[in-house]
């Protein structure tokens, strides 16, 4: 009788926890999870990133800013590692958008500097995307019908690979491998026409 009791009163408990824990505000799970979690997303963001061009604190106010837009902040299973995941993820951005912006300005500076051509449109250019669009268009002709179609739904139809997964009754990730090596056989026959 007393083994019962105890089981009963533990998962009152834990039926009351739950129900307090899908009250709490946003505001208090967000000061919770930063408390609990701000050093360990430090140290992660140290050790996997050696903090190049970017700071940790500026990392974890990102993280909590876009957690703020979040829904169902309380339900998350593992906070830490999807907080974690969340730093990595900003940090991949931002390296992919500093790539971006340091292209363009040497671009820019080449250009500057005379390196680079003007890009104003002349007879020759035009003559020169005309054969490379010619060459690409033979390249999707001569595709494998399944590889070819899913490129072109992919890239000129804008359909998700779930979609084009769908239609085609194969898997995501056959869809991908399809276009992905779609794309490289494309590039490779455009490039060495060039």
């Amino acid at each position: 009788m007393d083994r019962n009791f105890k089981q009963t009163e533990y998962i009152r408990a834990l039926d009351i926890h739950g129900e307090v824990a899908c009250r709490r505000n946003r505001n208090d799970v967000l000061t919770d999870y930063y408390q609990r979690y701000k050093r360990d997303i430090r140290a992660y963001i140290y050790a996997v990133f050696n903090t190049g061009s970017f700071d940790p604190e500026d990392v974890i106010q990102q993280i909590f800013v876009k957690a703020t837009e979040m829904e169902d902040l309380h339900t998350i299973k593992a906070p830490k590692a999807f907080l974690k995941r969340m730093a990595h993820n900003i940090i991949i951005s931002d390296k992919r958008r500093q790539k971006t912006r340091d292209n363009y300005s040497n671009t820019v500076i080449q250009y500057n500097q005379g390196q680079v051509e003007s890009c104003e449109i002349t007879p020759e250019h035009i003559c020169d995307h005309s054969e490379q669009l010619s060459i690409a268009a033979q390249a999707i002709k001569k595709m494998p019908y399944k590889r070819r179609h899913m490129l072109l739904l992919r890239r000129l139809n804008d359909f998700t690979y779930a979609e084009i997964a769908q239609k085609f009754s194969v898997s995501q990730s056959c869809v991908k491998k399809h276009v992905a090596r779609a794309t490289k056989d494309l590039n490779g026959i455009v490039t060495r026409a060039i």
